[in-house]
């Protein structure tokens, strides 16, 4: 029996979610037809279209827009196969993708980490890998991808940075490699940027002889979310020029003839090993608002273990708190003002606190984030350190262990 499923103009489809860029915990973002259709349509525009016969590596999940616009809708709007990984450990992926031999690989940089990492891997021909795209953080280590190919008998493997945001649909703009290196590539058609003072929140122009502007990119496109769910506001919308535009919170150094560069988040986020957002302000705010500690400051170091970022916590307790108990702090940090805070998702949490008499200053007395992310602290200014280890998957979390580096028989440890 066949029926006819008229179209309906802005008609919810699904609502996704982000991965954290505008709040403690991820924000619903809802998603039409139209939004959605027009996605892989701008795809399709730039002359990129799967084969019927490829096979796509899918991990990336379907509450995400990347998840659900640029692998699965685009996917079967191709026609393609999807290979679904619902769960996985970064050390799964060589064998994972050496068993399915996709042709596509979608996933976050340091996911490619292991690739790299595993002798299981060597000698093994890759040459059924095609195209590589990756999103969502740096790629520092895309020259040793690129070689780990060309070993590998892949070499003619094509590598792809793409940029975007869950309230875009997904990918917003695609950088090829290697012509495009270092850069998030150029808007994807249909989709517009525009340049804004974060100051004066006005429109930045090219001025003669001016190859290059910088600031916040606000971006506009038929893909872009309505904004609006059980009529609240989700997210704000903004007038340039008669468009409909969106902050996305990101410094851009665009050229002139429209390649982009992305400079840094506006408020310090940054994107942990498996893509999430970490924004330190939020987690920053609930551990200042305990009574002992002074200061606070959150920041990024690479995680050798998950091979890309994890959050570190370095505090300063008040000087008039006496008999200093730096393990009972530790663990009320974690465990009461964290994990018994119904806003706040256990990705959040610091997977290092460090304990300082002082936080390193600059010559503008401000904080001085070089010497914190960079260990090039005086030895004594560092009071005590800790690990915080958990037991998760990319979908489940198990126990919890607060653990005194050096001391790693004092361990504490609850389940969720």
């Amino acid at each position: 029996r066949s029926y006819e499923n008229k179209y309906t103009p802005d008609e919810l489809a699904l609502i996704v979610h982000t991965s954290g860029t505008s709040g403690a915990m991820p924000k619903p973002i809802p998603l039409t037809n139209d939004n959605l259709n027009v996605h892989v349509q701008q795809i399709f525009a730039t002359g990129e279209k799967y084969k019927t016969t490829d096979r796509v590596f899918h991990l990336l999940p379907y509450f995400a827009s990347f998840g659900i616009g640029d692998v699965a809708h685009y996917g079967f709007s191709c026609g393609a196969t999807m290979i679904q990984i619902p769960e996985f450990t970064p050390q799964d992926l060589p064998r994972r993708i050496y068993k399915e031999k996709p042709q596509m690989i979608i996933l976050a940089p340091t996911m490619l980490n292991p690739l790299m990492n595993t002798d299981y891997l060597n000698g093994k021909d890759l040459s059924f890998i095609k195209r590589i795209t990756v999103g969502g953080t740096d790629f520092p280590r895309e020259n040793e991808m690129l070689e780990f190919l060309k070993n590998h008998n892949a070499e003619d493997c094509r590598l792809e940075y793409g940029y975007g945001m869950s309230e875009c649909s997904g990918s917003t703009s695609i950088a090829y490699r290697p012509d495009e290196r270092g850069t998030i590539g150029k808007p994807l058609p249909f989709m517009n940027y525009a340049i804004v003072d974060p100051i004066t929140n006005k429109p930045i122009k090219f001025e003669e002889g001016q190859e290059t502007i910088t600031g916040e990119a606000y971006a506009s496109s038929k893909t872009i979310t309505l904004g609006v769910l059980d009529d609240r506001i989700i997210v704000p919308q903004y007038e340039i020029d008669g468009e409909r535009y969106i902050k996305t919170g990101d410094l851009i150094n665009m050229s002139r003839n429209g390649n982009m560069t992305f400079n840094s988040r506006i408020d310090r986020s940054f994107p942990r090993f498996d893509g999430y957002k970490y924004k330190p302000y939020i987690i920053e705010k609930i551990i200042k608002n305990d009574n002992r500690i002074e200061e606070c400051v959150i920041h990024e170091y690479y995680d050798e273990e998950k091979q890309g970022n994890m959050p570190i916590v370095n505090i300063v307790i008040k000087k008039d708190i006496e008999n200093v108990d730096f393990t009972s702090i530790a663990n009320d940090i974690i465990f009461e003002n964290l994990l018994k805070n119904n806003t706040i998702s256990t990705r959040q949490i610091p997977s290092k606190i460090r304990f300082l008499k002082e936080i390193p200053l600059t010559k503008n007395s401000k904080y001085d984030y070089r010497v914190l992310k960079e260990n090039l602290m005086d030895e004594e200014i560092i009071e005590m350190e800790f690990e915080v280890l958990i037991d998760e998957t990319n979908i489940s979390v198990g126990d919890i262990r607060v653990v005194p580096v050096n001391k790693k028989s004092e361990i504490l440890i609850k389940t969720l």
